[in-house]
């Protein structure tokens, strides 16, 4: 599980970094719940969006980006997060 902490935070950072976004953050869906894995970036106090990404794996983050900056972010985002939910 530290590995996939690992590549989730270094994804994290590395879209935080590439699309402007001061917080970028990955969490496991658990029914109705969603628990925290991994992140990074400075919590803004405000709602982040949210989208999920997976069955598994949902992606929330805080920031003003574009619309067609999120479509870039959701393309990059959801074959990577198919990759990380075989593993969990």
């Amino acid at each position: 599980m530290n590995e996939i902490k690992k590549l989730l935070e270094e994804k994290a950072k590395e879209v935080c970094a590439r699309f402007g976004l001061s917080r970028v953050y990955f969490a496991q869906v658990l029914g109705r719940r969603n628990h925290f894995l991994a992140g990074h970036g400075e919590e803004m106090f405000v709602r982040p969006e949210k989208r999920t990404l997976t069955e598994k794996i949902t992606v929330f983050w805080e920031g003003d980006i574009s619309e067609e900056k999120r479509r870039a972010l959701l393309d990059e985002l959801i074959p990577f997060a198919k990759k990380v939910s075989k593993v969990l």
